[in-house]
């Protein structure tokens, strides 16, 4: 069956002339770009938005996962993506009014013989993806969700092409963390990027800082929490936030989970 959506997956992407991946550096944008380049070597290259909602060192991480699939990779300065209200008011409405923007400067920029993909998969539909309103609205193609295939079949192919995005954690943009209906502004980003950068050098594999400020609530994997409570750890971890402006701290013992912060009432399935 994998093998039967990886040939349906080539020949779609094999059809297009020329593609354009709106790539993040993670597990399913990554796959995308390296069949994509492998569909159509010479006619693939990788665009990524450079904002202030990137993570402390994902464009950097992710320039450097195209050069070894051997793709162009090209920036796309998008610093004032917090001077739209629509998006910097937080609703949840927030992921459409983003993917609208960025996508719709993508397709200015990029010459019209150009197919634009994007990397949501098979499962995405099972959770709140208002984004994906906006990918129908301005055509761009989904080929690993016309394909059928699910996250845990994109991490199979990726180690099958010996990807380094094979098993690393899911990592959406910072404005995740906050709260809907609390504004998102550049403070807020840049104390929660250098929060949970601070705890993934610690070796903390999946971390979310939720910034209800001037609370922190961490969210980690259960099986790391032993360590997070450690009190040398502790007192450093509560130092490092203090210094971001942090003045309590959470832990959520029900740990990190996918979607934890949106409204129940919305989610797709």
């Amino acid at each position: 069956m994998l093998d039967k959506k990886l040939a349906k997956l080539m020949g779609m992407l094999s059809r297009m002339e020329k593609i354009g991946v709106a790539y993040s550096g993670g597990v399913d944008s990554t796959l995308l770009l390296k069949a994509a380049w492998e569909a159509r070597p010479g006619n693939t290259t990788a665009y990524m938005v450079d904002s202030p909602l990137n993570k402390p060192g994902e464009l950097t991480s992710a320039g450097e996962t195209a050069l070894l699939i051997g793709a162009p990779f090209e920036v796309i300065p998008m610093p004032d993506e917090l001077e739209n209200p629509e998006f910097a008011e937080n609703t949840p409405e927030r992921c459409y009014h983003c993917k609208l923007s960025r996508f719709s400067k993508l397709k200015d920029t990029l010459p019209g013989d150009v197919t634009i993909v994007e990397g949501t998969n098979a499962d995405d539909l099972n959770d709140y993806r208002p984004g994906m309103r906006a990918v129908r609205e301005l055509g761009i193609r989904s080929p690993l969700l016309e394909t059928g295939l699910t996250k845990k079949e994109i991490r199979e192919l990726s180690r099958r092409f010996n990807l380094p995005t094979a098993d690393r954690p899911a990592s959406p943009c910072l404005a995740t963390r906050i709260p809907y209906g609390e504004r998102i502004t550049p403070e807020r980003l840049r104390r929660i990027g250098e929060a949970e950068e601070f705890l993934n050098n610690q070796g903390f594999s999946v971390v979310r800082v939720r910034d209800t400020f001037p609370t922190a609530r961490i969210e980690i994997a259960p099986e790391e929490m032993a360590r997070l409570t450690d009190n040398k750890f502790r007192a450093d971890l509560i130092e490092r936030l203090r210094s971001l402006g942090y003045e309590t701290f959470c832990l959520d013992l029900d740990g990190y989970r996918q979607g934890k912060m949106n409204p129940k009432e919305l989610m797709n399935g």
